[in-house]
């Protein structure tokens, strides 16, 4: 099995861990991840100021990712899953859009023959390797670990353009959990947005999101929060110490990568998934997870 690897800008800049410890987990599963070198940018950056340039953008990187020997592109960024299935989306749905688009494309020498799979980790794991497959390859049970899940906004959002899962209850993540051994439960905050894309206009608003979540999530006593997008994962885990900081209390809740959480029950190592790049106290749950 090959699948492409879209990486995004914000992955390659702030969140290595994100793309190393999932590239670890595909070479473990003896998947070929193909990482193309030549990419732009999503087009989020855009989206609220120049749309149509942000819709280019995004279907500029349909084009020139699209390789039909794999089984479609791999988004390791929400923001960036947003952006493509949103774009496949509405070209599916406006024959004019698409040709529109193809004209474009054509003046660069590129072109759009097919709309590929945009495929969310979450739904790369949960549908493609499938339950069963992590059933079998965890290492051992864990039934006194709680584990709390954080989508995280743009992957379900909006309702309106379809996602891999149900966008006002998703259970996708939970299963994955489940399947690795730990056990998840709901909770309030489990949907709340951390707070990562009002950094620029309202920070102080930011940081009392990421807060709020961080605090909830630790108040009603799980021992781990796991999520997949680097923008959430910037804010609950590497940022973790100063917002707590700003409302006067401490870092209190361990946070990892869905990725890094897979890559150690199917027996990588902590330097394998690169723990050492985690900034969230994972020291409170780490000698629980990994015999040292």
């Amino acid at each position: 099995m090959k699948v492409v690897i879209f990486t995004g800008c914000f992955t390659l800049v702030k969140q290595i861990a994100v793309e190393v410890s999932i590239l670890k987990v595909l070479q473990y599963l003896n998947i070929e991840p193909i990482v193309p070198r030549n990419i732009n940018c999503c087009g989020f950056a855009f989206r609220s100021i120049y749309p149509s340039t942000s819709l280019y953008l995004t279907a500029r990187l349909l084009a020139s990712l699209h390789n039909p020997e794999t089984i479609g592109i791999l988004t390791l960024c929400n923001g960036c899953y947003l952006m493509l299935r949103e774009t496949v989306y509405r070209l599916k749905e406006d024959r004019k859009l698409l040709e529109g688009i193809k004209s474009h494309l054509k003046e660069e020498g590129l072109e759009l023959k097919e709309i590929p799979r945009i495929i969310h980790p979450i739904e790369f794991f949960h549908d493609i390797i499938g339950i069963k497959m992590l059933e079998n390859a965890k290492r051992r049970q864990y039934s006194d670990i709680v584990v709390a899940t954080h989508y995280g906004c743009h992957a379900l959002r909006p309702s309106t353009t379809p996602s891999f899962d149900n966008p006002m209850n998703p259970s996708k993540m939970e299963r994955v959990i489940e399947a690795l051994g730990f056990r998840t439960r709901d909770y309030p905050e489990r949907l709340d947005c951390c707070g990562a894309v009002l950094l620029a206009t309202n920070p102080n608003l930011a940081m009392r999101l990421a807060y709020n979540k961080i605090s909830g999530t630790s108040r009603w006593g799980f021992s781990l929060l796991v999520t997949t997008c680097p923008y959430c994962f910037e804010m609950l885990d590497s940022r973790q110490e100063a917002i707590m900081q700003m409302f006067s209390d401490e870092p209190k809740l361990s946070v990892m990568l869905l990725s890094q959480l897979i890559g150690l029950q199917i027996g990588l190592s902590e330097s394998d998934v690169a723990l050492n790049l985690n900034l969230s106290p994972i020291d409170r749950i780490l000698p629980y997870i990994v015999k040292r």
